[in-house]
């Protein structure tokens, strides 16, 4: 597959993508934009945001989103709602990959607050605007990561005991996964049209990887795809027709590394339904926020 045989994105569709200025979000972005829909490039840097908008050009806008910031999560919903009647499209894309212990303004350890809860808050403050629109798509971004993790600790989620960065990164992977999948079926089980799918690009050129340890890197390098390669398991899950709430794509290659779209493996701990409502209850009381 190639992106000239994925689907069109019309002109009438609007599409947010977080993380837009680089990488997977900015090869998607393009995509998007040049097959005539609006695409908001919702990133966290202006400079960078803008320079995403200047190379896309017609059918872009950025607007400045922080996900570490709640402040700044409610002004760009805020703006959302007061530009847009309907969005068709939500691609959960930005992330941190293995940063030193930082914790948000807000006191979330930085992966645990951007790459989840940060896009946990985000859709649910949009979600009106995209439920009941028609063959509407939430594609949360995750990593072949999310099967990393054996065991899940729901009391340290927020890293209040120790920090180890490889792990928390596999960790809020799977709460990614496990949130599209807990989503989709909220969706489901209310009676609204729009669907919830999670989808990785296997180990693709990105911001992310340049912070793989250097004895890593020569060691995966025949696997690595191009941005170009990597972005099309995610239009894939945007856009194609094959597509159901709740599953997860990935790529066909060894290990999920690389390859063309195809249905990903599934961490077990992930089908566990105690285990997803307890990390969906989590959310909700840290940020206030529940599907209503």
């Amino acid at each position: 597959m190639n992106m000239q045989d994925l689907p069109s994105f019309p002109r009438e569709k609007v599409a947010i993508i977080t993380g837009a200025n680089s990488g997977i979000g900015l090869e998607t972005a393009t995509f998007l934009a040049k097959a005539g829909g609006t695409v908001i490039l919702a990133c966290r840097s202006s400079e960078r945001g803008l320079q995403a908008q200047a190379i896309i050009g017609k059918n872009s806008r950025f607007l400045e989103l922080d996900l570490g910031n709640i402040a700044s999560i409610t002004a760009f919903s805020k703006t959302i709602h007061d530009d847009f009647p309907k969005i068709d499209l939500l691609i959960n894309n930005a992330g941190v990959m293995h940063p030193p212990f930082t914790r948000t303004v807000d006191g979330f350890e930085l992966t645990f607050g951007v790459n989840y809860l940060g896009h946990y808050m985000l859709t649910l403050q949009l979600l009106d605007l995209i439920q009941d629109v028609e063959h509407a798509r939430i594609v949360n971004l995750t990593s072949i990561a999310a099967n990393r993790p054996k065991v899940l600790d729901l009391e340290n989620l927020n890293t209040e005991k120790g920090y180890k960065k490889h792990a928390a990164y596999g960790t809020i992977n799977l709460l990614k996964l496990m949130f599209a999948i807990t989503l989709n079926e909220k969706l489901s089980s209310n009676g609204h049209t729009a669907i919830s799918i999670a989808a990785h690009p296997g180990v693709a050129r990105s911001n992310l990887t340049r912070h793989m340890p250097f004895f890593v890197k020569p060691l995966i390098s025949p696997f690595i795809m191009s941005t170009h390669r990597g972005t099309i398991p995610i239009l894939h899950a945007a856009l194609s027709s094959n597509v159901h709430g709740g599953e997860s794509w990935g790529v066909d290659g060894w290990r999920e590394m690389s390859g063309y779209p195809t249905l990903a493996r599934i961490n077990p701990l992930a089908i566990q339904a105690e285990f997803r409502a307890k990390a969906w209850t989590l959310a909700k009381e840290l940020t206030g926020i529940d599907l209503v």
